[in-house]
Parts: structure tokens; sequence; C-alpha cells
């Protein structure tokens, strides 16, 4: 048994700043772990971006439609003959007269509708009622034209069902 050796502070351990630093933590990974954020968790929504003024988005959208419209009859037209092939009897009146108009008049009156129902928004969604606006006059231009093809088609299925002998 020897004697206790004095303090040597080579041989202590070292003390806390003569550590090395540790390594950094690596980034975390998964979803996140704080509260949910969002406008549907008390944020406000972001500000929506408004088109600028004099822009023609709905009423050029709404003559396209309105142009497109009277077009679609090519692809409505064999099919209205499919049905009055499949409608009309051999003999005699037919008690299904009105499917051949209703099937060539479908995609166009949707078609159409939706153009009036643009040029609508387009009008009253325009401020004012300056000249110029590109939105304002596409909105008015679809509706002349929309009309315009409704009186026609209407005009021209009311003589095929032969309730204007007249015209």
């Amino acid at each position: 048994m020897g004697l206790p050796k004095p303090h040597d502070p080579a041989s202590s351990p070292p003390s806390a700043a003569q550590l090395p630093a540790p390594p950094p933590a690596p980034p975390p990974t998964g979803p996140p772990t704080g509260p949910p954020t969002g406008p549907l968790h008390g944020e406000p929504p972001p500000l929506a971006v408004r088109a600028p003024h004099g822009s023609s988005g709905a009423g050029t959208t709404s003559l396209v439609f309105a142009i497109i419209a009277p077009l679609s009859i090519v692809l409505t037209a064999p099919l209205a003959a499919w049905a009055a092939l499949l409608t009309y009897p051999d003999h005699g009146p037919s008690k299904r007269f009105w499917v051949a108009p209703l099937v060539l008049w479908s995609l166009p009156m949707f078609l159409g509708l939706l153009s009036v129902t643009l040029a609508i928004a387009a009008i009253r969604g325009s401020p004012g009622f300056e000249n110029g606006s590109g939105s304002r006059t596409s909105a008015l231009a679809a509706l002349w034209v929309s009309g315009v093809i409704f009186t026609i088609g209407l005009i021209l299925t009311l003589r095929a069902l032969g309730f204007l002998p007249f015209v």
C-alpha cells in the first residue's frame, strides 16, 4: 500500500470548457410539430389578386362561348338525326316530335346559357360604364351574338314543328 499521490491536474477529468463541442443536431424530418397554421386555423386568408381595370377575362370567355355555341350544332346534328330516326314512326305523326329538336339544341343552348351568364357577370362586375372597357364590350357582343342565335334557332325550330306557318 502506498502513500496517496499528490493531486496531478493532468490526470483529473477535463472541465466543460475543455471538452470539444458536440456535433450539430440533424434537421427534423417528418410532419411539423408546431401548432397548425393557415386560413382554417385563425390566420387571415391571403389577399386575392384582382385583375387590372378593364381586363377582359369573363367578357372574352363569354364571347368565346357565344361563338362556339352555334358551331356545336355540328356535333349535335348527327345525334339529332339519329334521334329522329328512332322516334318517328313509318306511318302517321310522331308522339315524340320534340326529341330531335331537343337533342339538336341541347349543347348550343347550354353553351349559350353559359355565355349569357358570364356576360351578365362581366357587365355587373365592370366598374362603371366607361367606354373602352374590354370586359364590358366583349360581354355586350356575347349577349348580342347569343340573342341573334337564339332568335334564329327558335324561329327555325318552331317553323320545322309547324307552329310558325307564316315564316
